[in-house]
């Protein structure tokens, strides 16, 4: 098979025991935050296999032992069921989230400064706080708490897609609880949402709950039926 330079092949790193043992000790870390009991006994039973392999001398069945560790692990992690583990990736993501929507909103403040009342900073704020929900859960999960995510999605890829579709959501709660209010008045505009904060509220809500935006949707489709 025909191999570009830097597609070479990476020299297999040797393993020795006392890596191995960092290892372990690593993975006992790790497995303080797994909170489902059943996988949890798994990695802790999976590691004490690996530390009686070492002690035997078995390094071959220690590194075997390892590998079923770190899958039960990572399939634990991708199903939500670890409350936290470090990544300096996932915070620099973040980071730069929330800088490109402090530049955004630093921008759209002075474009829209001579009005805040018409419809388009409102929406423009709906959008910012939708955002900002987003990057606010996914700041939770950096920091150890439990989130709803899919029992699917790689949750590098969530850390990249949640503040972007929490704007939208954001976008689309402001629309849908705006078009609800003025169904219940009438269809007078005088029952859309009149305050700049509310319509940054209501994004906000969109954006970091799911199920606020879902519920939005639903009450919004019923009043127009």
């Amino acid at each position: 098979m025909l191999r570009f330079p830097w597609q070479k092949e990476k020299p297999l790193e040797k393993i020795t025991p006392e890596m191995m043992q960092q290892r372990v000790i690593k993975y006992e870390e790790y497995a303080v935050y797994v909170t489902d009991d059943r996988t949890r006994e798994a990695i802790l039973n999976g590691l004490a296999h690996v530390s009686a392999a070492l002690k035997e001398g078995d390094l071959t069945t220690a590194k075997s032992d390892m590998e079923i560790v770190k899958h039960i692990y990572v399939m634990a992690r991708y199903s939500n069921k670890v409350l936290k583990y470090k990544s300096f990736e996932e915070g620099a993501i973040t980071l730069l989230h929330l800088t490109v929507l402090c530049v955004a909103f630093g921008i759209g403040y002075q474009y829209m400064k001579p009005d805040f009342d018409t419809t388009g900073y409102k929406v423009f704020l709906a959008i910012i706080g939708g955002g900002l929900g987003g990057i606010a859960i996914v700041v939770l999960g950096l920091l150890g708490v439990q989130v709803q995510t899919s029992a699917t999605i790689h949750r590098r890829a969530w850390f990249v897609l949640k503040p972007i579709s929490g704007a939208i959501m954001g976008l689309v709660t402001y629309c849908a609880v705006d078009i609800a209010a003025q169904t219940i008045a009438g269809g007078s505009s005088a029952g859309s949402i009149a305050r700049p904060f509310a319509a940054f509220l209501l994004g906000f809500l969109g954006g970091f709950f799911e199920t606020f935006a879902n519920k939005a949707l639903l009450r919004a489709a019923k009043l127009e039926e």
